[in-house]
């Protein structure tokens, strides 16, 4: 696993009543064949490249078969859809904002660790 960057748009979310939690929307390739997680343990962002798994033929549970390298917790059990799920000062919240993966205003470049 290796970090790589990838273009995201960052957004402020309302959830459970707390006001401006940051969740990252991945704009490289305007989100096709890109499908991100984050660690439920510690929120460290992953990107899996759905084409290039397509292209290895490979199995997802034996690329994730590693442990965080933030929290060095199992990811094959930690790993949850993102910004779906967020996780925010110490705690995992459930992101129920509908998420907009079509307007990609104002992104920046963020480094993340790569699934494939």
């Amino acid at each position: 696993m290796k970090r790589q960057k990838f273009r995201f748009k960052k957004e402020f979310y309302t959830i459970d009543g707390i006001w401006n939690v940051p969740g990252y929307v991945i704009n490289s390739g305007y989100g096709y064949d890109f499908k991100t997680y984050c660690c439920k343990n510690c929120g460290e962002i992953f990107v899996e490249q759905i084409e290039s798994k397509r292209k290895q033929n490979s199995d997802a549970e034996k690329m994730i078969d590693d442990s965080c390298p933030n929290c060095n917790v199992n990811l094959v059990n930690n790993l949850v859809d993102y910004p779906e799920n967020i996780f925010y000062e110490n705690k995992l919240f459930k992101n129920n904002n509908e998420i907009d993966k079509i307007h990609f205003k104002n992104t920046e470049i963020v480094e993340v660790y790569s699934l494939n």
